[in-house]
């Protein structure tokens, strides 16, 4: 009928903002970046927070779910990102290659590659992250040395920036407005 039939808040802050929210690859969770409140994650049958992720007070910009719903990725205004263990919200790494804020991350199809877009004002940045099949995501490591940060480069920055991993992860198309 076109009715919203739920609606969640948060327990502990009446004035949280929510940005960007994924489902689980399964539909069973959704997840949500927050202003100043971190990463929050619902268990979708029960209408109940599941956990909240704070790594910092920042505004979590995007979500990302690993294909296999194992892991979350988020990132934010204070030019990291952040992967969770989806289960329990274990920060499992922190990723700080970027020099200013990141704007998005994805996920590549089978899950051993992460891209992630941002920057400031002056320049744009996207980085590939990679780890081999079957090493744990605390592996993940920039693609290239960080002495040639980064690995590749827009000329300008978007204010709204989107990542999305080709269907074989091969390729990876940003693009912003």
């Amino acid at each position: 009928t076109g009715a919203c039939t739920q609606i969640l808040q948060d327990p502990d802050y009446s004035d949280t903002q929510f940005g960007d929210v994924a489902w689980s690859p399964d539909g069973h969770l959704l997840a949500s970046g927050t202003y100043q409140h971190g990463v929050q994650v619902w268990e979708m049958t029960a209408l109940s927070r599941r956990w909240v992720g704070h790594a910092g007070l920042t505004f979590v910009r995007r979500v990302a779910w690993s294909p296999d719903g194992s892991r979350l990725a988020s990132c934010g205004d204070d030019g990291s990102i952040c992967l969770w263990r989806a289960s329990d919200g274990m920060l499992l790494q922190t990723l700080h290659e970027h020099s200013a804020r990141v704007a998005t991350v994805a996920w590549s199809p089978d899950g051993t590659w992460l891209a992630s877009g941002g920057g400031g004002r002056s320049s744009g940045e996207l980085f590939l992250w990679h780890s081999s099949q079957g090493v744990e995501p605390a592996e993940y490591r920039a693609v290239a040395d960080a002495a040639a940060r980064p690995p590749l480069r827009t000329t300008q920055y978007h204010q709204d920036t989107r990542t999305h991993p080709s269907p074989e992860s091969h390729a990876v198309c940003a693009g912003g407005f």
